[in-house]
């Protein structure tokens, strides 16, 4: 199989999934997921194989070989690789779809050829219906370019979230319509547009493609429970009453207590303004 023409390399989460490595380690790993993608498939599970690909020697091989396997699936004399599989399989999707629209191009020029030759000894009136034919050709030739994005489709793209590798995170109206059952006190919309405010006021603190989704349900989480009565939390599912209301029905209670212990008997007519005989 010809060599792809790009590898993604998704560099934070590659960051943070290799920081245990050294230098030759690190040189190995990436070795073999060039190797990976150039082949297309899985690597065999030869040492000396791995090792040449790794540049390696077979003794350095060996000992840094238990370290490096970590990020594969070893099995049935095969090293797999998760990540790699996947974006495979959507390069050579998006590859088969560009043959396929390729193929219906070449068709259309054919028919097109045909049309231009014999359209001396047809009536004029036939014109329009070669348009039209050409115009139904070129609508099909569309959809089949764009099936695997109408496939993946979300719903109308709402706005992003920016990331801490300065990419961003789209929110869709699907998004939306999953997380607002969930939080029915917030306005999921709203809050999102806050997130967005808050990470561009903080750009120490934009979260990774893996912990976005996190911070995005602990912000919602954190927004509902304002919403209960008396500054109620979780913990005590919002029976806490006002701290600042307990403290002023104390107060008031302990100068009543006071007052009608000095009026004496009284107490009760000088509160209504009746006064002392």
């Amino acid at each position: 199989m010809a060599a792809l023409p790009y590898m993604q390399l998704y560099v934070a989460e590659y960051l943070a999934d290799t920081c245990h490595l050294n230098a030759a380690q690190h040189g190995a790993y990436l070795l073999l997921l060039i190797n990976y993608w150039q082949r297309g498939k899985a690597l065999p599970d030869m040492n000396d194989r791995l090792a040449t690909v790794a540049r390696m020697s077979n003794e350095e091989w060996i000992a840094n070989r238990p370290i490096i396997e970590e990020f594969f699936n070893v099995e049935n004399g095969l090293w797999t690789h998760g990540r790699v599989e996947r974006d495979l399989l959507r390069v050579k999707s998006i590859s088969n779809a560009g043959k396929i629209g390729g193929i219906a191009s070449a068709k259309a020029r054919r028919e097109k050829t045909l049309n231009d030759r014999s359209e001396f000894v047809e009536r004029k009136g036939n014109q329009q219906s070669i348009n039209r034919t050409d115009t139904e050709q070129t609508k099909t030739n569309t959809l089949a370019s764009t099936a695997i994005a109408v496939s993946a489709d979300k719903g109308k793209l709402l706005g992003t979230l920016p990331l801490n590798d300065g990419t961003n995170w789209e929110i869709y109206s699907a998004d939306v319509n999953e997380l607002q059952p969930l939080y029915p006190a917030v306005d999921v919309r709203q809050e999102l547009r806050s997130m967005k405010g808050w990470l561009i006021g903080n750009p120490t603190n934009r979260k990774t493609k893996r912990g976005i989704k996190r911070f995005i349900t602990s912000w919602l989480d954190k927004e509902q429970d304002k919403t209960k009565p008396n500054g109620g939390n979780k913990s005590n599912g919002g029976n806490k009453s006002n701290g600042k209301t307990d403290r002023a029905i104390e107060t008031a209670t302990k100068l009543f207590n006071e007052f009608e212990n000095n009026a004496g008997t009284h107490g009760i007519e000088l509160l209504s303004g009746g006064g002392a005989n």
